[in-house]
């Protein structure tokens, strides 16, 4: 293995790890669901997600996967938390429809915006090297 793959795998593993971190401070005093936090599933599903999108990303090499996916990522959570959260408002319900219509509004201009220009400027260096990058 090159020191460039191992250093790229540490610097994946601390990150997972500062993000578990991060789920279980998110997660003290808030709603649990089974006894997992509610925070924690939300985050889990989030992350699930944008893996199962990197992986043909990565190995075609296109970012037209990202933005549609980042919309889909936030409409699921959105739902997920609703649907879970013990006691939904009409507040709730409103930030939740505010929220939703955002999403699809930016995930649809920004799909319509990859499909014309077809390259997007932001993943020029990314997709050279996903580890190299990782590093920088």
């Amino acid at each position: 293995m090159s020191k460039e793959n191992s250093r790229a795998i540490i610097a994946i593993i601390v990150t997972l790890l500062i993000a578990t971190g991060l789920v279980l401070a998110g997660s003290q005093g808030g709603h649990h669901v089974s006894d997992i936090p509610m925070y924690g599933v939300c985050v889990v599903i989030a992350f699930i997600i944008q893996l199962v999108a990197f992986i043909p990303a990565y190995l075609y090499r296109t970012e037209k996967f990202y933005d549609l996916t980042g919309s889909i990522t936030y409409i699921t959570v959105l739902v997920t938390a609703l649907a879970l959260s013990p006691n939904a408002d009409t507040r709730s319900y409103l930030l939740f429809g505010f929220t939703a219509i955002w999403a699809v509004r930016l995930g649809m201009f920004l799909v319509l915006r990859i499909r014309t220009v077809e390259k997007d400027r932001r993943f020029r260096e990314i997709k050279k090297s996903f580890f190299r990058f990782l590093l920088a």
